[in-house]
């Protein structure tokens, strides 16, 4: 429960309605979005410990790991139908490679982590097993996001949780050659 008294799933029920309605009311009057007038402070309010946030977590071997979020396993089970949890973490040696390999695609691609892997457009076939290639169209800055994530299974290591291996924004054409081109493994209706 969060402090409005909902579960996750009811709060991103609300969350999505609200983003529904506001990219409704922003193709209506066609005015722009502000994002940063969206924005809550880090300090401004208390954050729960289930909360979306990427906070560090540090784990027994000593590697800080942020949650993410949540899946719905039902949709990621076209990549593997054996999938153990439906947590998703990313570590901080996984936030540098993306930040060094795609300058400034972390920063603007992490406000938006927890949507694109909760409500996918694609899931895509990966070349390496229980992974998957994950796009996202964020409309409302038209934002193309592709996460590589690695799914845990049970026949994986007990106590690890589904992970971001890499993530960057694309441009158009690649997203085109890639649902061109790859395996479509899920798409949104």
């Amino acid at each position: 429960m969060n402090a409005a008294g909902l579960d996750s799933s009811e709060a991103a029920a609300k969350v999505s309605a609200w983003q529904a309605r506001q990219r409704d009311f922003v193709n209506q009057t066609g005015f722009k979005r502000d994002y940063a007038r969206e924005a809550i402070p880090k300090n401004a309010v208390a954050i729960s410990e289930k909360s979306a946030t990427i906070e560090a977590i540090e784990t027994e071997g000593g590697i800080a790991v942020h949650e993410i979020g949540r899946i719905d396993i039902t949709k990621y089970q076209c990549v593997s139908d054996i999938i153990s949890t439906d947590e998703v973490i990313i570590t901080d040696e996984r936030m540098q490679h993306i930040r060094e390999n795609h300058p400034g695609a972390y920063e603007r691609i992490a406000p938006y982590l927890q949507i694109a892997l909760g409500e996918p457009d694609y899931i895509l076939e990966d070349k390496h097993p229980d992974s998957a290639l994950v796009l996202k169209l964020v409309e409302e800055n038209d934002l193309r996001i592709q996460i590589v994530l690695r799914l845990h299974t049970s026949q994986d290591k007990e106590g690890y949780k589904n992970s971001i291996i890499s993530a960057w924004d694309i441009s158009q054409e690649r997203w085109r050659n890639y649902i061109k081109n790859k395996k479509v493994l899920y798409k949104r209706e």
